[in-house]
């Protein structure tokens, strides 16, 4: 993975900045159990939820799911265990980014946690972690195919890798080309046979071509932040082709992870997983970015200092908009649970709702289906209120009679 660190051992080891990383791991994970009470299960989640999926490891993932809501939900609210492995997950993959980032070659003993920090505060990591998906699974299946690949837990993992997500061509992608660049022979003959398999069995590019490329940028440019979005394409050019003989697995497997999304967005649409494996770069965007500060003298650096506060400014600034209460962008996560709150404190626990969506939400906080009591959405003057900020923005009545 590039050039080893060169810095010293017991600087390294030092325990304040495990210390350091544990913190950004707790905010993090605090802000997204926050986040999780808050929020409620969309109609997408509610359908994979309640679906029965088509592929083995959807299924085997589900059944673990439902066992593990089953078993923790009668302590916990119920939508908080949901969430729980995604967040999980969520603080393995910044601590795997941290070692990751030891392998780089990174001039200051704290740069791992600026790629740590980094990586926490993307909006995209933060949606995949506290939204139901693989996002989170499929990015810790990425780091460990990173720190493994020179050792025997990559072949097993690559079976895995192969069998998890029809978007996981993406990875298998990058790592052969890597493999190829390096002429590892029976690696490249194992992930070739991989990619050939996963693009058989999941079908992920089917169908007639039809152009995506505007609609993937612009969510690309969410998932990343606008001006990091544009900077990050530029520090992997500059360590892929213009650093072309250094050795280095990331900066392959994360140009792949960018690149790639973006020509199949030009024949058919992809699903939001597809979008998550460039994140694996974000130790090389922070090597240039430190890099090209620390070359210059100190009065020269100011042009950097205003270059860069762009990109992390707005890059704090969305994540800052994620966190910060009731959006009516992201009106889909919300009302379901307050609604069945308000109808449970009623005595309700069965209902009739003219939109299948919100029953299908409904079901998943126990409120089920019921022909002689109905459900109608009204502006202001129902009965039933949500609130968010001491704004209504959903009003409902309940009667006996169908509308």
């Amino acid at each position: 993975m590039s050039a080893p660190n060169t810095l010293p051992k017991n600087i390294l080891s030092k325990p304040l900045y495990y210390i350091l990383l544990a913190l950004i791991v707790g905010v993090s994970l605090s802000l997204g159990i926050y986040k999780s009470l808050e929020i409620s299960v969309s109609y997408k989640e509610a359908l994979f939820y309640f679906s029965t999926p088509r592929f083995l490891a959807d299924r085997l993932l589900l059944q673990a799911l439902h066992a593990f809501v089953e078993r923790v939900g009668c302590t916990l609210p119920k939508d908080l265990v949901l969430r729980l492995p995604g967040l999980f997950l969520h603080g393995l993959n910044i601590i795997l980014i941290y070692h990751i980032s030891h392998k780089m070659p990174l001039k200051k003993p704290y740069d791992p946690l600026f790629v740590a920090l980094t990586f926490a505060l993307l909006p995209g990591v933060q949606l995949g972690a506290i939204l139901l998906g693989k996002v989170s699974l499929l990015l810790t299946l990425s780091f460990c195919a990173l720190l493994g690949f020179y050792t025997w837990v990559f072949y097993p993992l690559v079976v895995v890798i192969a069998l998890a997500d029809g978007s996981t061509i993406v990875l298998l992608m990058g790592l052969c080309l890597y493999t190829l660049k390096q002429r590892y022979t029976l690696k490249m003959a194992l992930l070739l046979g991989a990619l050939g398999f996963n693009l058989y069995y999941f079908r992920s590019i089917k169908g007639m071509p039809e152009g995506f490329f505007i609609d993937t940028l612009v969510v690309m440019f969410v998932l990343y932040s606008p001006c990091l979005c544009l900077y990050y394409p530029y520090a992997l050019y500059a360590q892929v082709v213009k650093n072309y003989k250094q050795d280095s697995l990331i900066g392959i497997v994360a140009t792949t992870g960018f690149a790639l999304p973006l020509l199949l967005s030009l024949r058919q649409e992809l699903p939001p997983q597809f979008l998550s494996y460039g994140a694996v770069g974000m130790p090389i965007l922070l090597q240039k970015v430190l890099s090209s500060i620390r070359l210059h003298l100190p009065v020269f650096r100011s042009h950097y200092y205003i270059r860069y506060s762009l990109v992390f400014g707005t890059l704090f600034l969305e994540s800052a908009f994620l966190w910060g209460g009731y959006n009516p962008f992201v009106s889909t996560h919300y009302i379901a649970k307050e609604l069945a709150t308000a109808l449970k404190a009623k005595g309700i626990d069965a209902i009739h709702v003219d939109s299948e969506q919100m029953a299908l939400r409904l079901k998943f906080y126990g409120i089920q289906e019921r022909p002689d009591l109905f459900l109608i959405k009204q502006k202001k003057q129902g009965e039933i209120k949500i609130r968010y900020k001491n704004k209504v923005v959903a009003s409902y009545a309940i009667t006996n009679h169908k509308p």
